[in-house]
């Protein structure tokens, strides 16, 4: 049986998984664009290949900047 609060919470995880992706493709660095964003009840998962670490840290700036609440699991290797 679905609820109105599973829809609402389904909705609300696309919501911010499309935000998070939109971001990540607009910045510059191509690594960031083919990290893969994750949804489940607010958390998020990263996953992905960046070339350095300031771009891991872009990415997690960029979940910080559309996450209210939730937790992050980060699961960005840095290839050097």
């Amino acid at each position: 049986m679905v609820t109105s609060c599973d829809v609402t919470s389904r909705e609300q995880d696309t919501s911010l998984r499309l935000k998070l992706s939109r971001l990540l493709a607009e910045q510059h660095f191509e690594s960031l664009r083919t990290i893969a964003v994750s949804v489940q009840d607010g958390h998020i998962t990263l996953r992905g290949r960046v070339t350095s670490f300031y771009q891991k840290q872009l990415c997690i700036h960029c979940y910080q900047s559309v996450q209210a609440c939730g937790s992050l699991i980060d699961c960005i290797d840095v290839a050097y």
